[in-house]
């Protein structure tokens, strides 16, 4: 899985800023298999942007300004790319089964 789709999988539920994206993986069941910075948000988001998975609007829902992101068709066929294709083979990196394994 990688984080663009997982991006773009939040942002499928509503218009969302890069706060509420780590807030979604932050406070929900979602931190026990995936995990992100806002750094790392936010530098995906503005790349998903120039390859126009998604765009930018302004939120002034409570006087201060807000950058929410969704997203454009091609976004959406994207995802709808990711979801119906199988999933990769999931990877476990596990050093103490690997010392039990080499003993």
């Amino acid at each position: 899985m990688s984080m663009d789709h997982t991006i773009l999988a939040v942002l499928s539920f509503r218009p969302s800023s890069g706060y509420d994206i780590k807030a979604e993986f932050k406070h929900k069941a979602a931190s026990l298999y995936w995990g992100m910075s806002y750094g790392s948000i936010y530098q995906k988001m503005k790349k998903l942007e120039n390859e126009g998975y998604i765009y930018s609007l302004e939120s002034d829902s409570t006087g201060r300004k807000k950058t929410l992101f969704e997203l454009t068709a091609k976004g959406w066929e994207e995802l709808e790319g990711w979801l119906a294709s199988p999933p990769a083979y999931p990877v476990q990196r596990d050093e103490l089964f690997m010392r039990i394994a080499a003993w």
